[in-house]
C-alpha cells in the first residue's frame, strides 16, 4: 500500500535544462512514500533519543559507549570500562542529562566483555538497578572471575597452538589479571530473557537478536517500529576482531567466529534498520554501504592470508608477523585473533588444512586443486 501526497509547488524557479523537469510541463509534485516510511518517520521524531555516554578504552578502539535511555525509569545499555577515572565520567555524563547513578533502574548488557561489564559493581552498589542480560551471560554475571578463569585456561592453550611467542603469551596473562572484575551479581538482581524476547525499555519494544561472530555470546536489540539498533560490538566503523572462546556446543573444541560475523553481518543488512547505536563510536546511519565494505576487506585480507600460506607461513603469528607488523603486542594479539578468522574461512572453503606439529601448534597447508595454482610472489 502506498500513500500518495500532492503539492501545487510551483518549481518554476529550477533551471530548465534537460536535468530537470521542464517548468513549463511540471506544475505539480508527486511523492510516493510507503506506509512503512511514514509511520517510522513518524515514532522516530517522537520516541525519546538514547544519549552516548563515552567512557575511555585506549586499546583498539579508544572509547567505550554506554548508552542512557532516558525517562521515569533511566536505562543504561552496556556498562562501559573499568579505570580509575571512568565512575566519574559516567557520574558527569548523566549528570548532564539531570540524572544521578541512583536514578538508574535498568542495565542491559550485550556481551561479556570487560569492557561492556567494567562498572557494574559500582552502579549496583549506589542504585537500585537491575541487570538484564541474555540467559547464557548469568553465568559471567554472577561470577566473572569464575568464568574467566575457565576462559583463560582454554584460551591460553590455543594461543599457544597460534606460535605465539613466551614474552607475548606473559603480557597478554598480564593485561587479563590487570583487567580482572569482581563482578558478583545477586540473584535478586538478575533478570534473564532469551533471545526472540521483547523487552520494554523506555519507548523502545526491544526484541532480542543473538548476534555472534565478535564472541558466541553477543546479543543485539532491534525496536521494528522506529528501525533502530542497539547493536553492541557487531557492527563498528572498524570490525571487532572474534575472540577464542570453546564452542558451547562441542566441548573442547575451539568456536569459529569470524564466519558467525559474517552472517551476523548479513542478517543486519537484511533488517533494514535507519540507525545503529554501538559499543563503539558514534551512531551509525550510512549501514549497508559499511557492511558492504568490512565484508569485501574480510574477503581481500582471507585472500592476502592464503597467498601468505601459499608463501611458506605455516603459524598463526608467522602468518600474523606478516600481515600484522607491529611492535604492539595488543595489535599482535589483535591480529592473531584475524588469523584465527581468516584461516577458520579458508578451511571452510576447503582451501587449506590445519595439522599439529610436535610443539602442539597449528599448521597450515594448501589443498592443491586441480588447477595446480603456483604460491604467488611477495
Amino acid at each position: 500500500m502506498r500513500i500518495f501526497y500532492e503539492t501545487n509547488h510551483d518549481i518554476s524557479q529550477k533551471p530548465s535544462s534537460d536535468e530537470y523537469y521542464p517548468a513549463s510541463k511540471l506544475k505539480r509534485v508527486t511523492v510516493i512514500l510507503t506506509v512503512k516510511t511514514v509511520i517510522t518517520a513518524f515514532i522516530t521524531c517522537i520516541m525519546t533519543k538514547p544519549i552516548q555516554i563515552e567512557l575511555p578504552l585506549g586499546t583498539t578502539f579508544p572509547s567505550v559507549n554506554i548508552w542512557l535511555i532516558p525517562g521515569d525509569e533511566p536505562v543504561l545499555i552496556d556498562a562501559g570500562y573499568r579505570l580509575p577515572e571512568s565512575f566519574d565520567l559516567l557520574k558527569k555524563g548523566l549528570a548532564e542529562n539531570g540524572y544521578a547513578i541512583s536514578d538508574i533502574k535498568k542495565v542491559l548488557i550485550t556481551h561479556e566483555h570487560p569492557d561492556h561489564v567494567g562498572l557494574l559493581p559500582q552502579i549496583l552498589e549506589e542504585s537500585d538497578a537491575s541487570v538484564w542480560c541474555h540467559k547464557a551471560l548469568a553465568p559471567w554475571l554472577q561470577d566473572y572471575r569464575s568464568q574467566e578463569k575457565k576462559t583463560f585456561a582454554f584460551f591460553d592453550i590455543h594461543l599457544e597452538a597460534a606460535g605465539l611467542p613466551k614474552l607475548i603469551l606473559e603480557l597478554i596473562a598480564q593485561g587479563a589479571i590487570q583487567r580482572s572484575l569482581n563482578i558478583q551479581v545477586p540473584d535478586s538482581r538478575l533478570r534473564c530473557f532469551d533471545t526472540g524476547d521483547t523487552l520494554s525499555i523506555g519507548d523502545f519494544n526491544l526484541e532480542v537478536l543473538h548476534t555472534p561472530g565478535h564472541c558466541v555470546t553477543h546479543y543485539g536489540f532491534l525496536d521494528e517500529a522506529s528501525q533502530v539498533f542497539f547493536g553492541g560490538d557487531l557492527l563498528l566503523q572498524k570490525a571487532p576482531f572474534p575472540t577464542v572462546r570453546e564452542d558451547p556446543d562441542i566441548a573442547g573444541k575451539r568456536y569459529s567466529g569470524l564466519p558467525d560475523f559474517m552472517k551476523s553481518l548479513e542478517r543486519l543488512k537484511a533488517l533494514n534498520v535507519n540507525k545503529i547505536y554501538p559499543g563503539h563510536g558514534d551512531e551509525i546511519t550510512e549501514i549497508n554501504p559499511l557492511i558492504d565494505r568490512q565484508v569485501h576487506r574480510i574477503h581481500q585480507r582471507k585472500e592476502e592470508c592464503l597467498d601468505w600460506i601459499k608463501n611458506g607461513q605455516k603459524t598463526v603469528f608467522e602468518i600474523c608477523q606478516k600481515m600484522y607488523e607491529s611492535p604492539n603486542f595488543m595489535l599482535q594479539f589483535a591480529g592473531a585473533m584475524m588469523i584465527f578468522g581468516y584461516t577458520d574461512l579458508l578451511i571452510q572453503e576447503e582451501k587449506i588444512s590445519v595439522s599439529y606439529n610436535d610443539k602442539k601448534e597449528m599448521i597450515f597447508e594448501v589443498i592443491v586443486d586441480s588447477s595446480n595454482a603456483r604460491p604467488v610472489s611477495r
